[in-house]
């Protein structure tokens, strides 16, 4: 939606979510305020089930903050781009200090976890640290990686939504949600992420392209593949893998030499890699 004033568009947003307390039910009576810079503040009250709207605001980055009952939460950096959709922990009894202490602690036990392929209590103790502050956007990010391994695509597509919701200049989170969509077969919409995460992180932008050319050769957009992976490759980000799935690409198109390159740069790269020994044999058979 859009109102137009002296000729200028200003696009708007909104904003909509659930706040819940420690013990998991909804928190009714929590003012949810948003305030864009230069303007009023605009708030909504949470009612019975802990729901919230807010409507009519600019779209951007702007500082949003819970209140009930003389307690504050912070939640500095809030990207509002078309209709947001959140779920907020309200939680105001720890201590700054305490806070702190239970965000370290569930984060590095959390990840200890995460390595050890236990999903389910990586995702525990990455909740544990969202309780204490819910605009921790790592704790988020993990939360999804933690469901991401447990199998729960659609959690874990809404946790890494949050991370970037709370956390807009970083370019992981929005790469982390195109690889979710990516395994959920929606290819169209990862590419839109990937996108986002180039525009974020332009230092990225090899990975990132190398994840483009990933979907287009699933949506059966072989020539767009291609010329994504040629762009990637000439960016150091760009992994290993790409060179492999670029040089099968141009062997496929009968361009010998340039792909013989790439999957000698593959090889050269991981000389032990996954595709190594079809790297190989597709050079065999290239040069025969």
């Amino acid at each position: 939606m859009e109102i137009i004033a002296a000729a200028v568009a200003i696009a708007l947003a909104g904003l909509t979510g659930v706040v819940r307390a420690p013990s998991g039910l909804p928190e009714p009576g929590v003012t949810v305020e948003v305030s864009p810079m230069g303007a009023a503040p605009i708030t909504a009250v949470t009612d019975a089930e802990g729901r919230f709207t807010l409507s009519g605001l600019p779209e951007g980055v702007h500082p949003v903050r819970l209140r009930k009952g003389g307690n504050v939460v912070e939640l500095p950096e809030v990207s509002l781009d078309g209709n947001a959709d959140v779920l907020l922990f309200w939680n105001p009894s720890p201590t700054p200090d305490e806070r702190s202490a239970i965000v370290a602690s569930a984060f590095q036990t959390g990840t200890e976890l995460l390595s050890q392929a236990r999903y389910d209590d990586a995702a525990q103790e990455f909740l544990r640290g969202l309780w204490a502050d819910t605009a921790q956007s790592s704790l988020w990010a993990s939360l999804g990686l933690a469901h991401v391994g447990a199998g729960r695509l659609d959690d874990a597509l809404f946790a890494t939504r949050m991370a970037m919701t709370l956390s807009p200049r970083e370019g992981a989170y929005p790469n982390n949600a195109g690889s979710i969509l990516f395994r959920m077969g929606r290819y169209a919409e990862a590419i839109s992420y990937y996108e986002r995460a180039a525009q974020v992180n332009p230092g990225g932008r090899g990975l990132y392209l190398s994840n483009i050319a990933a979907c287009q050769y699933a949506l059966g957009r072989v020539e767009e593949a291609v010329r994504s992976y040629r762009e990637a490759s000439s960016d150091p980000t760009m992994p290993p893998s790409g060179f492999y799935y670029l040089g099968s690409l141009l062997a496929a198109r009968g361009e010998r030499e340039q792909a013989v390159a790439c999957l000698e740069q593959y090889l050269r790269v991981q000389p032990s890699g996954p595709f190594a020994t079809s790297a190989r044999a597709l050079i065999e058979k290239l040069n025969g």
